[in-house]
């Protein structure tokens, strides 16, 4: 070995200790997590997106229904009062109060569609937090990405700074030749735009998790151990919780409800009056009675509207619990597929990863390989290792996919604030 290698040595050994620091400091956040940092990352998803304008728009509409529930559970007719004067010689005046009676149950009926109707919208508002707070992981494990992969390239960046040292210091010993030192110049100026792509993806991504969960000041995300959903017929009864499912289901319950309605509205009310009055000298009591007439309009055409609209609303409520069932059956074999495969990366890929890069290094030490051969390694070792990092968050998104079909999204959340022992 000549002389400009041992003078050489320290540097190499730096890049030794800095490609080893690459991987390692890119799962310091995947080792195991206190409760607190868990707790706290929970509670903000909770807290801040639970903020979002479009939540809380959605709360005031679901407390418009319920004031129209109110409304509709209230007396459909007011009494009427009426007076009556005539100024001639023998002076007549009465005064009377009508009363229209509710007999074909009118307002039984529509409380009861108002009753399914605000059942309907509370699950409906379930599955909007459902999708908000989905989104908001799905923002949170994009970022996470771009995050790491920034890391990955601004680490690949001083590697190579470090290796055109060696490579300049080889160069001017004679021991490595002038291409050798170029083909590291023109890397590293490859990973400069590589580091730079990264940081804007990562800025993007920041704006999406401020845009998605309302959070300025992003919680590096914690890991978790994430127990695989269940199969088969257990998917069965899960898809008949899912919120968009009830939703579908109460407006179907709504809609039928409200061929009750246009029925009942078919039929006609009696008006009665009670009224007293003078008429000259004599006092007069008087009772009327007026009933409506359904002859030239009998409101079938409303009824047989209404049950269409039950039709349509039964069968788009077939359709969402086929289509959601379809959904968790993907999202549950999706994630245990992910997740088996990922255990398999990590017990053979993530081992071969240290040992090819010792490997790569004693062999570019001892001028078995160029250093053409050795930067490419290098490169290779880096985008194998990118490539964990996205496996990873892939993990995360079918596991926050399954939660979304699921609509267990914000329970889990829920879950993860409260608990009281490590996962």
């Amino acid at each position: 070995m000549k002389p400009c290698l041992f003078g050489c040595y320290a540097s190499r050994c730096r890049i030794v200790a800095f490609l080893t620091c690459i991987v390692f400091s890119l799962t310091v956040s995947a080792q195991e997590p206190t409760l607190g940092i868990q707790r706290q990352w929970a509670n903000s998803i909770l807290i801040e997106v639970s903020r979002l304008p479009s939540l809380r728009a959605a709360e005031s509409e679901l407390a418009a229904t319920g004031f129209f529930t109110q409304a509709a559970g209230r007396p459909l007719y007011n009494p009427e009062v009426s007076a009556d004067y005539e100024d001639k010689p023998g002076r007549e005046f009465g005064v009377s109060i009508n009363q229209t009676l509710d007999m074909s149950g009118k307002r039984t009926t529509r409380a009861k569609a108002a009753q399914s109707s605000l059942v309907a919208a509370e699950y409906q508002l379930s599955s909007i937090r459902n999708n908000a707070f989905s989104n908001a992981l799905y923002a949170l494990n994009q970022y996470a990405l771009a995050r790491q992969s920034a890391d990955l390239f601004r680490q690949q960046v001083t590697l190579l700074e470090q290796l055109l040292e060696v490579a300049e210091d080889r160069l001017a010993a004679g021991d490595l030749g002038a291409l050798d030192a170029e083909f590291v110049r023109l890397s590293l100026s490859e990973a400069l735009y590589e580091a730079a792509r990264a940081n804007s993806e990562l800025r993007i991504a920041q704006g999406l998790v401020e845009a998605e969960a309302g959070i300025t000041g992003v919680i590096p995300m914690p890991e978790f151990t994430l127990i695989p959903p269940p199969i088969g017929n257990a998917l069965e009864q899960i898809v008949e919780d899912v919120p968009v499912v009830q939703a579908a289901q109460y407006q179907y319950i709504t809609a039928r409800d409200t061929v009750d309605v246009a029925n009942a509205y078919r039929k006609a009310d009696p008006t009665v009056g009670l009224g007293s009055g003078k008429d000259g000298d004599d006092t007069v009591v008087a009772f009327s009675l007026s009933i409506p007439l359904y002859v030239r309009n009998r409101y079938s055409a409303e009824v047989n509207a209404s049950r269409e609209e039950a039709l349509a609303a039964e069968l788009r409520y077939i359709n969402t619990r086929r289509v959601k069932l379809a959904e968790l059956i993907a999202a549950s074999d999706s994630f245990r597929q992910l997740d088996n495969e990922w255990l398999q990366w990590q017990n053979i890929t993530a081992q071969r990863l240290d040992q090819s890069r010792d490997l790569l290094t004693r062999l570019w030490e001892s001028g078995d390989i160029t250093t053409a051969d050795y930067v490419f390694g290098l490169q290779q070792q880096v985008q194998a290792t990118r490539a964990g990092v996205e496996f990873q968050q892939d993990v995360f998104r079918a596991w926050v996919a399954w939660l979304e079909a699921s609509g267990q999204t914000e329970q889990w959340l829920e879950s993860i604030s409260q608990q009281t022992t490590a996962q």
